[in-house]
This record gives C-alpha cells, structure tokens and sequence, in this order.
C-alpha cells in the first residue's frame, strides 16, 4: 500500500496576500499560513504572483525547478510583481494587428518598470524588494493575435533577470 500524499496547505488569493492594486503594506496577509517556514538552505519554494495583470501575460516566469511540489516542498516564498506607478514611461513601439472584430489596430508599446515584492507564504512577512525595468522588444511584448488589443501595451520582464535577482533568495540560505 502507497502512503497517502501530503495534502497541499491551503492558499489564499494572490492579490490579497500581495496587499493589493496599488500596493497596501497593512492589507498583505498571509498566502500559505499552514506552509512551511521560510527557513534553513535552499531551494525555497517559490510562486509569482502578478498583481492586477492580465493572467494571459506570461512574462516573466520562475524557473520550474523553484515551483512547489509535494516532492521538493510547498510555497516558502511568494513574488508578488505590481506596477510601478511612479515610473514615467515612453513609447518604444507598436503592434501590427490586420483585421479582428474591432478592425484594424496598431497599440503602443511603452517601456515599464515593475517592483517586486518578496513575502515568506507563510507569516507574510516581507523578505525582499527590488525593481526592474521591461526590456522586451515590441514583438516580444505584443500577443500574436488579439481581436480586441488595448491601446497599449507595457514592456515586460525577461525570466533570467527576474530569475537572477531571486537567486540569492531561493537558493541561499534564507536569513536568521
């Protein structure tokens, strides 16, 4: 006879555990409060979360070997990437569109900044924090097809930049 699987801690939604759009430091709870401790070596667990994104927008991604598992251990981290408001962006491009419902359509491509924040799912606690610059070209940036694009669309984050700067985090020893 097998063992019965560990079940999964529950979770809570990404944009309440991340504090909200826009951002609210009073408002983050807790994403995994019966997970495990951001704690000890590496790897920690991680999961992005994208606050206020469209979930059809990839970029970036974690590393699959940082995503949970009953086999390498549940959420110790959550990502939680927002907007930056502040930052002033400019067009960089645009997306060619032929046709669709709504005809012919060529939205903008405008550089972004995003700010991460890095929380232990457990506690909520803040572990992290740091900024980073879109920097995908207009065709990386814009969907294949859209029947009905935005007028604009924002740079986004390359995964090894993103990936580089959770290094230390994921794969460190966490601290304490």
């Amino acid at each position: 006879m097998f063992p019965e699987p560990t079940p999964w801690p529950e979770t809570r939604d990404g944009d309440e555990a991340c504090g909200g759009d826009p951002f609210d430091p009073d408002a983050v709870v807790a994403y995994s409060p019966d997970g495990p401790a951001y704690e000890g070596t590496g790897p920690h667990p991680a999961v992005l979360h994208k606050v206020g994104v469209v979930p059809e927008v990839d970029l970036p991604l974690l590393p699959t070997a940082w995503a949970p598992s009953p086999y390498s251990g549940f959420t110790e981290l959550l990502v939680c990437q927002y907007t930056d408001r502040e930052f002033t962006g400019e067009k960089v491009g645009d997306c060619a569109y032929l046709g669709g419902t709504l005809g012919d359509a060529n939205p903008e491509v405008w550089s972004a900044r995003y700010v991460y924040r890095v929380f232990e799912a457990r506690t909520g606690e803040l572990v992290g924090e740091f900024a980073l610059d879109g920097t995908t070209t207009p065709d990386e940036t814009c969907p294949e097809t859209s029947y009905a694009p935005p007028s604009t669309y924002r740079q986004l984050v390359e995964s090894d930049a993103l990936e580089e700067e959770l290094r230390p985090l994921v794969e460190g020893p966490a601290p304490g």
